[in-house]
Order: C-alpha cells, then sequence, then structure tokens
C-alpha cells in the first residue's frame, strides 16, 4: 500500500512538470529589464509583410499632384505671331504702321503685348514703327524688360495711327543700329522696292550676326503676294524664319 501511494505521488509531479512544458508559450514571463510581464509568444517577431513585385501602383500609392500656391501667377500666354522669343538677348520688334495696316493695327498691338511679357528681364529689346520716310524709335538703345519698361513699350501704341505709304528702309536702318540679335520684320504688303530692300539687308547684315524673322500678316482683303517670296528669302539669308499670319484668325 505505502509502495502504491510512492507510486503515485511520482506520476503526478511527472503530469505536473510534463503540462507545464506543454503550456510554456501560454505562461507569463518576467522580464528583467523591465520590470513588467510578458508572454513569449509576444517576444517573437512577426513576419515582413510582402506583397508581389509586379503588383499595379494603385492611386493610393502615388504622390499627391503638385497643387498651384495661391496667388501665383498664370503662365504668360504666348502670342501666335512671334516665335522664339527667348532664344536672343538683344531683339527689336520691326512694325509697319503703314496706312494698308489700319485695320490690322489692334491685332499687331494685342501681338505685341503678349510677346512682351514673355521676356525675361535680361533679354534687351527696342520696338520701332515705319511708314513712309522715317521711322518711330522712342530709344536710341535696346531696354531691359523690366515690368517698367513693359509697361512703357505697351504705351506706345496709345493714340498712334497708322497712315501713308510705307517705306521700310529708314526702320531697318534704325534696327540694325541697336545691334540686335533678332529681327521681328512684321508687314502687310509690297515694298516700294524690293531690291532696294533685300540689298540693305544684305549690307547690314553682312557679318551674318542678326536672323530677321519676317511675317506676312495678311488679311482677308490683301490681295499682294509678291512681298512673300522677299520675305522667305530674307529670312533664309539671315537664318531666321518666315511665318504668315491672318489678321482674320487671332
Amino acid at each position: 500500500m505505502r509502495s502504491f501511494s510512492i507510486w503515485l505521488g511520482i506520476s503526478v509531479i511527472c503530469s505536473a512538470f510534463a503540462a507545464r512544458a506543454v503550456f510554456a508559450d501560454d505562461l507569463p514571463q518576467d522580464d528583467p529589464l523591465k520590470g513588467t510581464t510578458v508572454h513569449a509568444k509576444d517576444l517573437k517577431d512577426p513576419p515582413a509583410a510582402t506583397q508581389p513585385a509586379d503588383r499595379p501602383q494603385s492611386a493610393s500609392d502615388k504622390p499627391p499632384a503638385k497643387s498651384a500656391h495661391a496667388g501665383e501667377a498664370p503662365e504668360a500666354k504666348k502670342p501666335a505671331m512671334f516665335d522664339d522669343l527667348n532664344s536672343a538677348d538683344r531683339l527689336v520688334f520691326l512694325c509697319d504702321t503703314s496706312g494698308s495696316m489700319i485695320n490690322k493695327m489692334a491685332v499687331l498691338r494685342d501681338q505685341v503685348e503678349k510677346a512682351l511679357p514673355v521676356l525675361t528681364p535680361h533679354q534687351l529689346f527696342g520696338i520701332i514703327f515705319f511708314q513712309d520716310t522715317d521711322s518711330d524709335m522712342r530709344n536710341e538703345k535696346l531696354l531691359p524688360a523690366t515690368p517698367e519698361n513693359l509697361r512703357k513699350a505697351e504705351s506706345r501704341f496709345e493714340g498712334f495711327t497708322p497712315l501713308g505709304p510705307m517705306n521700310p528702309i529708314p526702320g531697318i536702318e534704325a534696327a540694325f543700329k541697336l545691334e540686335p540679335q533678332v529681327i521681328y520684320l512684321v508687314t502687310d504688303g509690297d515694298f516700294p522696292d524690293n531690291e532696294a530692300v533685300l540689298k540693305i539687308i544684305r549690307k547690314l547684315d553682312k557679318d551674318k550676326k542678326v536672323k530677321v524673322y519676317t511675317i506676312a500678316f495678311v488679311g482677308k482683303d490683301d490681295t499682294d503676294t509678291d512681298f512673300i517670296a522677299l520675305l522667305k528669302i530674307i529670312a533664309d539669308e539671315t537664318g531666321g524664319k518666315y511665318k504668315r499670319v491672318n489678321a482674320d484668325e487671332l
């Protein structure tokens, strides 16, 4: 009987140790560093989240689109008439203001006023009007394209009336005198002497330092076309560009 009691006691003790071994992970353990009770299963690192490498990017993964700052000035609208406005540091707008331009003057003004804000302050510019025997050049040198100078340039059109026949040579000579890198020559018809115009440009640009961008500014009532061939020659020989602009479409 006594032997049975001893055997029973040993069995109970062994069972207790087996149960402790089975359920060890569920028993709290003391963390000696923090003095708090933690579970052994909590000490294990959770598996890292994975996702397929080729998972398509969702809209939520993309960075938010950049929004315009409040009060930010809109980008200046570029004119249809003038190309490559930022390609040179020194440029001149040489504009025909003879009588045939009277119905196009408002459009010309609009295009010039759209061109000016595209310029940057380090660029120098000038505006010359040519009519019959003289040219209207308010400044004897090119001016930096600062906000103040741009406002003054826009006022050039105030009260200006196109009139008389057209002779571009005085205006061409005045433009080259300013030593620009680019000249925008805007006109709507034949010159009195096309050969003389081509001759003077070849003489003044003998060193090929000035590009002349020629612009045939025509409307539905214009019938002259011979001058277009001349404008193409001038642009080609000087390295500029020729463009035909329809005043009725601007």
